[in-house]
């Protein structure tokens, strides 16, 4: 994967609009397409969450919709994309759209995103990933906004390459950056948000 970039737009009801740019490097293979495993149960601090996931689309740099079917894998979104009576090969451009739900966590003085941005299954290394995450309120970072990042494989501490918050034009961004993930790793993302920036379902 030449680059694997994520886009998450946190709305005020707390539900999330992400989008993903995968760009795959086939070289002089020819393949039908690619697995895209979206992680969508997971445990932290002793909890079992579950998000819910809807309105997927995946579309080329064109706007053009490839072929896709849905499936449960080992706790993750399964999204086969590509026609089995066609071949690819080169470099490809996979842009993936979805609504998630009950991805936000609620404690008493805080809110938190915490976020796999690419997970763990893909088998082939990432020379470029990232991850912006975008509220539509101007928060300062002195409002209790705190983040931090991970790169690596499962439950590594090491951190990312690059984490920063900027707040312009009413609206927050934040920019998530790692350097090359190896098969297995993975970017995870993790905010503190200030309460009453999204409301609690």
């Amino acid at each position: 994967i030449n680059n694997f970039q994520q886009q998450i737009v946190v709305n005020s009801d707390s539900s999330l609009n992400v989008k993903e740019t995968i760009v795959y490097n086939f070289g002089d293979e020819f393949k039908h397409g690619i697995y895209r495993d979206i992680p969508i149960r997971y445990n932290r601090n002793s909890l079992a969450y579950n998000l819910r996931i809807s309105g997927v689309s995946v579309k080329d740099e064109s706007g053009i919709d490839y072929a896709f079917q849905k499936s449960s894998v080992d706790n993750q979104l399964r999204l086969k994309i590509g026609d089995a009576d066609k071949t690819i090969t080169g470099i490809k451009t996979y842009i993936i759209s979805y609504k998630v739900e009950r991805a936000v966590n609620y404690f008493s003085d805080y809110d938190e995103l915490y976020w796999n941005v690419n997970g763990f299954g893909w088998s082939v290394p990432i020379a470029e990933a990232g991850a912006q995450v975008i509220f539509s309120a101007e928060l300062s970072s002195s409002q209790n906004f705190d983040l931090k990042c991970f790169e690596g494989s499962y439950g590594s501490a090491a951190s990312c390459e690059r984490a920063a918050f900027i707040a312009k034009q009413g609206k927050t961004y934040v920019d998530f950056s790692s350097g090359n993930l190896l098969p297995g790793e993975n970017l995870t993302i993790l905010l503190k948000i200030p309460k009453g920036t999204i409301s609690q379902p």
